[in-house]
């Protein structure tokens, strides 16, 4: 706030670039819309998605706006050799480990798969910011029996995370939580030719194309949630149309070189003369 005042003093034109969600929560306080108002007046806005940038700004009504949707990307990455087992069907999970990230439903979910796809296994890779956390994941897992059949991985950086998505089979992501905004993990599935379930939280669904190059659950329920999965796992011809189509939207879309031109032709339209 102190910065944007000296901003807006001197008459300068503020670039805002929007990378999370909450003022659609906050402003419903009558002050706190006044402020946003004040700090978004007379200024232009990036923004990550449409379908957010409506959510968390339009109610705003600002006045003399610009905005601007760029999505995020990212540095594309060579796929690392890995020896993948015919019979086995690996299904993936990425993700800081707190549980609005749906890890205890993913539990469930692969519960009720697992009798009829005895030879999948699911790889949960990344860190779990609370140890509580941590320990009920493990009593779930092992009230359910799945010792042998749930991996617990830990974070995973560089190759060795490259490695992960290129031995998978499909990326899975149930989550519910609300903050979700562009998640880069999706992009990184998408790079590695993964088909993609997930729920519809953030721009998720702006990024996937249901049917298309993944699978969107909207209201789900972990039985219906269950039943999708078990439609992509039994497909093979299916899991390999969307993992495709994950691979050509991502290099159309959300590469580094993407978000680098998006910004550069931002900028040059807007204040080069």
């Amino acid at each position: 706030m102190f910065f944007v005042i000296i901003i807006k003093w001197f008459k300068t034109i503020p670039v805002y670039h929007l990378h999370n969600r909450g003022i659609a929560r906050n402003s419903d306080k009558w002050v706190m819309k006044h402020l946003y108002q004040f700090i978004f007046r007379d200024s232009y806005i990036i923004h990550l998605s449409g379908k957010l940038y409506e959510h968390e700004m339009i109610h705003l009504k600002l006045q003399n706006v610009k905005y601007r949707i760029i999505p995020n990307g990212i540095v594309f990455h060579k796929p690392v050799e890995t020896k993948k087992q015919d019979s086995v069907i690996n299904l993936l999970y990425l993700s800081n480990l707190f549980p609005q990230k749906g890890i205890f439903n993913l539990i469930k979910i692969f519960k009720n798969l697992e009798s009829e796809f005895p030879d999948a296994i699911l790889s949960i890779v990344g860190g779990f910011p609370y140890r509580r956390t941590h320990g009920q994941v493990m009593k779930l897992i092992k009230k359910n029996n799945l010792e042998q059949k749930v991996l617990l991985k830990g974070p995973k950086y560089g190759k060795n995370k490259t490695q992960e998505y290129n031995l998978a089979d499909i990326f899975v992501y149930p989550t519910s939580f609300k903050q979700e905004c562009f998640p880069l993990v999706i992009l990184e599935a998408m790079q590695s030719g993964l088909p993609i379930i997930a729920s519809d939280e953030g721009a998720i669904s702006e990024i996937i194309d249901d049917g298309i190059n993944g699978m969107i659950l909207r209201n789900w329920t972990v039985e219906m949630f269950s039943e999708k999965l078990a439609i992509l796992i039994r497909d093979s011809e299916l899991r390999s149309k969307l993992g495709v189509n994950a691979e050509k939207k991502f290099r159309e879309y959300y590469t580094i070189h993407h978000l680098e031109k998006n910004m550069r032709d931002f900028y040059e339209q807007e204040f080069l003369i």
